[in-house]
């Protein structure tokens, strides 16, 4: 049996927040060319690599570096770093400066050094509503293939449904797990016809180093 319910009644007796995610309309970001914007966002990895003395370490992802420790300020640098400039891998030809770079209310998104990376950058920095994460849409997809189609044939991977215990021993370290995470973007994710462009990403991604657009 399927009931409707009374939207006002949603409201009124668990919130706006219950409200919002349940009957609000979800605005779906889309560019419409290639470094038109970028999202930002980070994921702690289901996986387990060999940290120092060989113990066992839950690495973190950003799109795309692999590192250690909680998200800061200069990791985010340092990815955001490595998506502008040209890659070393010939089969990955993205590179660039977006218009806009879109993230959450992290401290590391919204901290004064990456305001002024973006603005010496000309970028525009564009933060979502606090506790609204139904516009940052485009990352999570792709988390989610990396957890489902990548992690789960590496050593030390870490199952949802196990408290955090290890389905086997680590045996890979940080820059291992670095060059894997990359090939698997290159040679894979990027390759792939995406069901809603119709296109491989690599091919809707690729553009001159500089948006036409921006000032000199």
């Amino acid at each position: 049996m399927t009931f409707s319910v009374d939207p006002g009644l949603t409201l009124a007796t668990k919130g706006d927040t219950a409200y919002r995610d349940r009957f609000e309309l979800v605005f779906r970001r889309n560019a419409n060319r290639p470094n038109e914007q970028w999202q930002a966002d980070h994921t702690l990895l289901d996986l387990a690599v060999l940290g120092k003395e060989q113990s066992a370490v839950r690495p973190w992802l950003t799109i795309f570096a692999v590192f250690m420790g909680g998200p800061n300020a200069e990791q985010t640098a340092l990815a955001l770093h490595q998506a502008i400039n040209p890659k070393t891998s010939p089969p990955w030809p993205i590179s660039g400066l977006p218009d806009i770079l879109y993230s959450d209310h992290g401290s590391d998104f919204t901290c004064v050094r990456l305001e002024r990376v973006c603005l010496d950058a000309y970028v525009r920095l564009i933060h979502s509503r606090p506790g609204v994460p139904q516009g940052r849409g485009k990352i999570e997809p792709f988390y989610r293939t990396i957890t489902t189609e990548l992690l789960p044939h590496l050593p030390g991977h870490v199952p949802h449904d196990t408290n955090g215990e290890l389905a086997s021993d680590p045996a890979l370290t940080l820059e291992q797990l670095d060059r894997i995470v990359e090939k698997f973007i290159v040679d894979e994710d990027n390759i792939r016809q995406h069901s809603e462009t119709i296109q491989a990403p690599v091919e809707s991604r690729r553009a001159p180093p500089w948006s036409s657009s921006r000032s000199d």
